[in-house]
């Protein structure tokens, strides 16, 4: 009984100071990206995202094309042959649409996977932008 009432006091504390505020990754950008994203490609097909919310996939109905499909963080993707291995990923089933935040200059969306930014900008180009994201098309 204890315990049940530690839970109600620390998740009525949670609502009351949480109650209105805006719900964390799904702000307007992110809103946008996935309705302009739903607007190329239909449910179900693949997709590739780099730099931003992963939840794009989910929100869009969309899978990652990417095998294995590694999140976009430097201790996964700097390990020998991960990005030999998304590229080669991309390059036998390429996705329709690619959507890639824009790289800033400190934190994690500062790291650029070189080896598969160089694949998107070879075969990818700019179809619009939603505030920090590019969503390009394939070529």
């Amino acid at each position: 009984a204890l315990l049940l009432v530690v839970f109600l006091v620390a998740f009525g504390r949670f609502i009351q100071r949480s109650w209105g505020e805006r719900v964390r990754f799904y702000e307007a950008e992110v809103r946008e990206v996935v309705l302009r994203v739903g607007g190329y490609v239909p449910k179900g097909r693949k997709i590739y995202v780099l730099n931003y919310w992963d939840s794009v996939y989910a929100l869009t109905g969309t899978i990652p094309s990417a095998r294995p499909w590694i999140p976009h963080l430097p201790w996964y993707m700097e390990e020998p042959g991960v990005q030999d291995g998304v590229v080669s990923s991309l390059e036998e089933d390429k996705p329709e649409v690619v959507v890639m935040g824009k790289f800033s200059e400190g934190g994690l969306s500062s790291y650029k996977p070189e080896t598969v930014v160089k694949f998107i900008e070879e075969n990818y180009e700019v179809e619009e932008e939603v505030g920090n994201v590019e969503i390009l098309k394939l070529k």
